[in-house]
């Protein structure tokens, strides 16, 4: 098997530019960002469900989803019908994400199910504390509590999840100090397409 190859120095050097929503970070608040394909296996569904949790028990905070993709109108949907639309921005497709991704608190990925996810890889390249769902692909990417969180695939297990990262600041900096120091080094998988390419 392998694994997406990310060119690390440009993932960095992309993150370092400006967004154009000047208002879409707000201080004193938490933000959470998640990328990638609005479609039914990337829980998408329960980022409502979670976000009024945590309005309704007075975090302020404010949840980023970038991407599009066939499920949208229902989450737009959902989100009203949990009335936290000032509190969920869907921001649609942007060419790049990462500036968005370096500028958020935590990451989120919410997923029914995943293989490696690629989305999850490039914000602990950008040393940004993540929470994810228990699903397959996970545990190769993280070691929860040390360098991520993996929470039980729920509503309530996200919603744990990230009130455990916001109440517990210095949990969210050793993961960040973690990530600094975990090598992010892509030349593994490029040996071993080298190998097949050869055999």
């Amino acid at each position: 098997m392998f694994y997406n190859i990310l060119d690390i120095k440009k993932i960095t050097d992309k993150s370092s530019e400006r967004i154009d929503e000047n208002d879409l970070f707000i201080d004193n608040t938490i933000n959470i960002v998640t990328v990638g394909r609005i479609s039914g296996e990337k829980g998408y569904d329960r980022i409502p469900d979670v976000m009024k949790q945590l309005v309704d028990n007075n975090y302020k905070i404010k949840w980023i989803i970038i991407g599009d993709g066939p499920d949208r109108e229902r989450i737009e949907n959902l989100i009203k019908e949990h009335n936290v639309e000032n509190n969920v921005v869907l921001l649609g497709t942007r060419e790049n994400p990462y500036p968005y991704m370096r500028a958020c608190d935590i990451y989120v990925q919410p997923s029914y199910t995943e293989g490696y996810c690629t989305t999850t890889y490039e914000a602990k390249i950008l040393h940004k504390p993540v929470v994810t769902t228990d699903v397959p692909g996970m545990r190769e990417q993280f070691e929860s509590g040390k360098n991520g969180l993996i929470a039980e695939s729920s509503v309530d297990g996200l919603y744990d999840g990230i009130k455990k990262l916001i109440d517990e600041p210095e949990l969210r900096e050793k993961f960040i100090h973690n990530l600094e120091n975990e090598s992010m080094d892509n030349s593994g998988e490029i040996e071993k397409l080298y190998k097949f390419i050869e055999e």
